[in-house]
């Protein structure tokens, strides 16, 4: 989960759009926790295009030291820490 600055009015928006659609939350995450359990994630990693990793400083450590390691194992991937992006973009 990112480290992002909250702001009572987007909370209480968020938690209204969640709690409409909770039926569509729950299969979503049922159906990706099922599909992480099955990816080949190596395989992945070796057929992904070139890529340019873009993340915000504020998120947590461990998302950092992924995007540096596939950064670090590829020569056409990049990994770049940049103040105000509020997510992981690659």
């Amino acid at each position: 989960m990112p480290n992002r600055s909250t702001y009572p009015r987007v909370e209480r928006t968020t938690i209204k759009r969640l709690v409409s659609q909770a039926d569509g939350v729950a299969y979503s995450l049922i159906v990706i926790n099922e599909a992480a359990e099955n990816l080949d994630r190596q395989a992945l990693i070796d057929a992904a295009p070139r890529v340019l990793s873009l993340i915000g400083p504020k998120s947590a450590g461990p998302i950092h030291t992924l995007l540096q390691m596939f950064s670090d194992s590829r020569d056409d991937s990049t990994y770049r820490a940049v103040s105000r992006v509020n997510h992981a973009l690659s």
